[in-house]
């Protein structure tokens, strides 16, 4: 008897939820309708009032323009320029248009700004009521116009239609009661059979076929076959699910980067987000071959070897880029109770590692040199002075003077590993102070004046009193320094190099950078914390020397790198000197740049923050 009230209060329930979700929903849709209805009225209206605008018209002939839109539509008419002020208003006097609030954040306003008929519906605080607001852009996007409307018809037209709604459905659940209480009465036997049976499988004691009476409704009848199938269906599912969990255990104890898991026929049944992002891959499909995802044969090949023999495979594949790409692959197979029922392969990005052991080659292959060159000239120096040179006091000096000059040259290359170094391992600690920049800028035109007088460059720093920069000066200074060293170096005779600085806001230096042929990041997109600040102070040494090819642009800013070799080092440069500059600007969180025309000058520069 506890059934079978149950069952007519679950069927009634039912009834009600339907029919109130019946009720919601057509109430809904009625006054979407009715909206959508007036919008495109107002849409209409709103085109045919804008073909009485007049370019010309502005001030009280714009409020005229709104207060006779208004009159002939029944409706309040605004009219907002393009600062989003009301110049005209149906409802409000024109005396008190400039009392009224701004209204280019309106959602309509914006919209009919951005080419489209703008709309919105919401409650007017000044009104009381709710609004719908239709808005589209005139006079060529420089002005909008606005016509609203109450929706008050709307919400009693609704609230009759609900009213109706709400008693057909009380008179559907007094119908569904009486209905369901028979029908409880009657089957409320073959329901208890049922339960019983669904307690069986859940127990797992079900002994394959649910006592229900053949007299029983043929609903009854199909869900007691179709608990019995289902007991089938969850004996098979329960073999899949042990499959399954063997694949995810063998994916998490792989190695957590892009994922792909196969079947036994070596198609996809699985790839993580990581894998599509390392292969540039939109979607995937199950079933796939793993070339359509990884587009290299040689994993396909892996797997293949992985699934035929039962063993792991290892390899390292590249992409070619740019960026070239280096990925670590490992293949390992998914067993159950000993047989094989497919493949995990793991892709591990080892590009940055790659890179790093090219960059240590370099740099041994490079100090090697470097070293190599001054200490070869200086043994063969002091051998000839010990095989008799200092005897010829003229010759003596010579020599000597030659490996003085390439001794120098060691301190200097020494000296500049040494300040990379720290500046690459993150070890040198920033002495942070606000400073003026030309002391900085004329101290680095003073350090190359001789070099500069004796091939008669001009030299000159432009700039406003207002290049107050907070940094550290001793880095600030160096950099400065490598740069207009290197532009005296680099310049033929009779020409010039100049230091300009600019204070401008970053959002500008960010667009004035990014316009140049090669920069770094800006600090507005990798820096944390106040790091990007809002005003910079923008550095720039242009010179009108030989310029860089640029095809070379790109690569100025490595350690050792040199345009042309032979001249850097008669010019006795240890290719260190940009590199330098670089990790003392990036060190500030800030960014360096180059611009360059072969045969024509280059100007470098880079941005620190403003004080």
């Amino acid at each position: 008897m506890r059934l079978h009230w149950k069952l007519m209060i679950s069927y009634a329930a039912v009834v009600v939820l339907v029919l109130l979700s019946v009720n919601v929903f057509l109430s809904q849709a009625l006054r979407a309708f009715l909206v959508d209805q007036l919008a495109d009225r107002l849409s209409r209206e709103s085109r045919l009032a804008a073909q009485l605008w007049q370019p010309q018209e502005r001030g009280r002939a714009a409020d005229v323009l709104a207060d006779q839109i208004g009159q002939r539509l029944g409706l309040r008419a605004t009219v907002i320029d393009a600062d989003g002020l009301v110049v005209g208003d149906s409802e409000v006097e024109y005396e008190r248009l400039a009392e009224l609030e701004n209204h280019a954040t309106r959602p309509e306003v914006i919209a009919a700004r951005q080419g489209a008929v703008g709309r919105d519906l919401r409650y007017s605080a000044s009104l009381g009521q709710q609004m719908l607001y239709v808005a589209r852009a005139i006079d060529d996007g420089r002005v909008v116009l606005r016509l609203a409307m109450p929706v008050v018809e709307i919400e009693q037209l609704q609230s009759r239609i609900r009213r109706a709604l709400v008693l057909s459905s009380l008179l559907a659940v007094a119908l569904a009661l009486a209905l369901a209480y028979g029908v409880a009465r009657y089957e409320s036997r073959s329901i208890d059979q049922i339960i019983q049976a669904a307690r069986d499988i859940a127990a797992g004691t079900f002994g394959g076929r649910v006592p229900v009476s053949r007299s029983a409704a043929t609903e009854l009848l199909d869900l007691a076959h179709a608990l019995q199938e289902m007991h089938v269906e969850l004996e098979r599912r329960s073999g899949l699910a042990s499959t399954e969990q063997a694949r995810l255990r063998a994916i998490i104890q792989s190695v957590p980067e892009g994922m792909l898991v196969t079947d036994t026929r070596g198609r996809v049944l699985l790839a993580n987000a990581a894998l599509l992002r390392l292969f540039s891959v939109a979607d995937w499909r199950p079933g796939m071959a793993p070339v359509e995802l990884v587009r290299h044969s040689a994993v396909e090949e892996a797997i293949e070897r992985t699934l035929t023999a039962g063993t792991e495979a290892h390899l390292e594949i590249r992409l070619p880029g740019p960026p070239e790409r280096h990925l670590d692959v490992h293949v390992v197979p998914v067993l159950r109770d000993g047989s094989l029922c497919g493949s995990v392969s793991a892709f591990h990005d080892i590009t940055r590692l790659r890179r790093l052991e090219t960059v240590r080659k370099d740099f041994v292959a490079n100090v090697s040199h470097e070293l190599r060159t001054p200490l070869t000239a200086i043994k063969g120096y002091a051998e000839a002075l010990i095989d008799g040179a200092l005897g010829d006091r003229r010759t003596a000096e010579g020599f000597v003077r030659v490996i003085a000059a390439h001794a120098d040259r060691l301190a200097n290359l020494l000296r500049d590993l040494l300040d990379l170094s720290r500046l690459e391992a993150d070890q040198m600690k920033l002495d942070w102070e606000a400073f003026p920049l030309w002391p900085v800028a004329q101290s680095a035109l003073d350090s190359v004046a001789l070099a500069a007088q004796q091939k008669r460059i001009a030299t000159e720093a432009v700039m406003e009193d207002d290049c107050i920069v907070f940094a550290d000066r001793k880095l600030v200074e160096q950099a400065l320094t490598n740069l207009v060293d290197n532009a005296v170096k680099y310049t033929p005779e009779g020409g010039s190099v100049r230091v300009v600085a600019h204070r401008l806001p970053r959002h500008r230096a960010v667009a004035s950078v990014t316009a140049r042929r090669w920069h770094g990041e800006m600090a507005e997109e990798r820096s944390e914390g106040d790091l990007a600040s809002a005003e910079v102070v923008l550095v720039e040494v242009a010179d009108t020397g030989i310029g860089i090819p640029s095809d070379a642009i790109a690569r100025v800013f490595e350690r050792f790198y040199r345009v042309d070799k032979g001249r850097s080092r008669a010019l006795g440069g240890t290719g260190l000197g940009l590199s330098i500059v670089r990790h003392a600007i990036e060190a500030h969180g800030e960014t360096v740049f180059v611009d360059s025309e072969l045969g024509k000058g280059s100007t470098f520069g880079f941005t620190l923050r403003a004080a």
